[in-house]
């Protein structure tokens, strides 16, 4: 039931190693590249997370960030061309996340969406084979620390 979010383009791996002072380590592992991504602390967790989809440009964002420096900003796909996320797939050869494993916990993130200045979408619970919708980066941090604390 839980396994048919695994095919998502998006599809993000959180592995939570560790809780140290109250806040979670581990790695995020993504389809497009065989490098994790090392966290120490959950909002370095979802900067990286949210660093990714701006590097995709997708799911897109509904808010344009401020920028408050006069550099050239790099300009983000508004028409309806290729996909960046599907020409990045082109590029490389897509990974296997669901074989990763945290110490703690795995968690698949699927974000659907990323309106009103944070995230919807569907993480599935390795460990349980479970699937929870989250309708805010705040509501994903709560299901894993449900699942971690």
């Amino acid at each position: 039931m839980a396994q048919a979010l695994l095919f998502a383009r998006n599809l993000i791996c959180i592995c939570i190693d560790g809780n140290e002072a109250n806040d979670y380590q581990g790695r995020i592992y993504q389809q497009y590249d065989k490098e994790a991504i090392s966290f120490s602390g959950i909002i370095d967790m979802l900067v990286s997370i949210d660093n990714l989809y701006d590097e995709w440009d997708f799911p897109q964002d509904a808010l344009e960030k401020r920028h408050f420096n006069k550099e050239k900003r790099s300009g983000k796909r508004r028409d309806n061309t290729t996909l960046k996320i599907d020409s990045i797939a082109q590029k490389s050869s897509v990974q296997n996340v669901q074989n990763q494993k945290g110490e703690k916990a795995t968690f698949f993130v699927q974000t659907k969406y990323r309106q009103d200045a944070t995230w919807q979408g569907v993480v599935v619970l390795k460990e349980k084979d479970e699937s929870r919708e989250f309708q805010s980066a705040m509501d994903l941090i709560r299901i894993i620390d449900e699942v971690c604390g």
